[in-house]
């Protein structure tokens, strides 16, 4: 259900190695390929760099998400939650910090055309195309895949009111933390040394979330499971009047 779930198949995306092929009989040989560029190695400052960025991106969404709920929750019990989330999330997203790249311009501009409507991006070999490109800024990735699934979970509790809401917003919250608890245990296994211990402090906190949250998850299942039941008792009484 967590539009989070997306980021699962991010960091598969690593540059791909490019092949070198035969030009076709009379056309003039291609410039050769450009080497591919070079893999983070796991421990490394690169391979922390993607890791943080990853999990400060998940940490800002649930910030958002949370601040969210603190406007349209209406359990007490719920609220409280979120401004729990708000306040261990930003901190947490605050100790990764020092751990990511410098932030990236925004995609857009990045994307910009000049005037001739050449992407300045893009590298062209001799003959004047477009290259094939050795590899992306994982940052830029993770960056602009956070900004779309949180556009998403947006989008979906903004249909919810009242009680439904509460139940949809606790609901993402365990998926969300479900993730995030497998994200820290297996990005351990590819942090450097100083980066583990910010990454088992956050696992401890992002468990004990996520225990929490099941426990309200079924309260405000009960509850909106109760207001609908109400609402169709009152409806049906009104018809028969």
């Amino acid at each position: 259900m967590s539009k989070l779930f997306i980021l699962m198949s991010i960091l598969s995306l690593l540059p791909a190695t490019l092949l070198s092929g035969q030009e076709p009989a009379g056309k003039p040989p291609a410039p050769p390929a450009a080497p591919p560029a070079a893999q983070p190695q796991p421990g490394s400052n690169a391979s922390d760099a993607i890791l943080a960025t990853w999990l400060v991106v998940a940490n800002d969404n649930e910030v958002a998400l949370a601040n969210l709920a603190l406007k349209s929750a209406q359990h007490k019990d719920v609220q409280q939650f979120a401004r729990q989330m708000v306040e261990d999330h930003a901190a947490f997203g605050k100790q990764l910090q020092p751990f990511t790249a410098a932030p990236a311009a925004d995609s857009k501009a990045r994307r910009a055309e000049d005037s001739s409507g050449v992407d300045e991006r893009k590298p062209v070999d001799a003959r004047g195309k477009v290259a094939v490109p050795t590899g992306f800024d994982h940052g830029v990735l993770l960056h602009d895949v956070g900004r779309k699934c949180l556009a998403s979970a947006t989008r979906m509790l903004g249909e919810q009111k009242g009680a439904a809401f509460d139940h949809a917003f606790m609901q993402l919250q365990v998926a969300n933390h479900v993730m995030m608890v497998d994200l820290l245990e297996v990005f351990a296994d590819h942090a450097s040394a100083e980066l583990r211990p910010t990454l088992a402090k956050g696992l401890a906190t992002v468990k004990g979330h996520l225990e929490h949250g099941k426990t309200l998850c079924k309260q405000a299942e009960k509850v909106a499971q109760a207001d609908v039941a109400g609402k169709g008792a009152h409806g049906g009484s009104g018809a028969g009047k």
